[in-house]
Parts: structure tokens; sequence; C-alpha cells
């Protein structure tokens, strides 16, 4: 029960605190690599090397979102899986909705800028991405 309550109060924190004005969802269209993951319980993971980034397309509030592998010279390789989403924005708090072949689920977006997302699922995950910058080597 305890651990509902911390969940529950977590997500009520979040939504009435930091989502002050409504999140611009054309800011997440591009390429984020993963930074960290921070769990609940306040285990974190850090990824200092990603060989997949996901690439989020959205226009009108619907998009899709797909993992793709950079490859040098700034092109990238897709997995050809696309995950179609819906932005949805509901009392100052904005959630990105999934819905997949495994089912549906949403993430409440925490942050959205040009140089960062963070975004925390029902079990409480904070994933931390930042832009993701193509590999490009000069060959002079």
């Amino acid at each position: 029960m305890k651990i509902f309550n911390l969940i529950a109060g977590t997500f009520i924190l979040l939504a009435s605190c930091n989502n002050q004005n409504q999140i611009n969802p054309q800011m997440l269209n591009g390429y984020w690599e993963i930074e960290k993951i921070e769990t609940e319980d306040g285990n974190i993971k850090e990824y200092p090397y990603n060989e997949y980034v996901d690439f989020f397309s959205t226009e009108n509030n619907k998009g899709f979102r797909s993992k793709v592998k950079p490859l040098i010279g700034g092109k990238y390789q897709s997995n050809k899986k696309q995950i179609k989403y819906s932005i949805i924005q509901k009392n100052d708090s904005t959630f990105i909705q999934y819905d997949a072949l495994k089912g549906k689920w949403k993430d409440y977006i925490l942050n959205l800028t040009s140089s960062k997302l963070i975004v925390v699922n029902k079990q409480g995950t904070t994933y931390f991405y930042k832009p993701y910058k193509p590999i490009i080597i000069d060959e002079k």
C-alpha cells in the first residue's frame, strides 16, 4: 500500500508542479539519445554510449517513434518498427499515449526543451534524453 501511495503521490506532484505551460509537441521531433534512467527507488543507470537512438515524428499531436542505428556520416538505419502515439494535454500536463501491437500505455512528459526530454512511465521510472548529435568524420 505504501508503494502505491508513493507512486500516486509522485504523479500528482509531477502533474501539479512542473507543466505550468503546455508543452509544444513539435519540440519532440527528431533524434533523442538516452542519457540515464532513474527508477522509483533511486537506482540510476547511465548510458555513456547508445547503439540505437529514438526518432520521434509528430504532426497535429499524432506521430510515431522508432529505433534507429546511427551510421558514420550522419545517416541512420531504421529497424522499420514504428510505434504510433498521440500527444494528450490534460490539466496542464502532457502525455505521450502509445498504441502498439504489445498494448497501449502512456508516459508523462516531465520536461521538453530543445536540449532535454524527460519522461516518466506509470511505474515511476524516469527517462532522461538529450538530442542526438550525428557522427561526422571530416576526411581531409
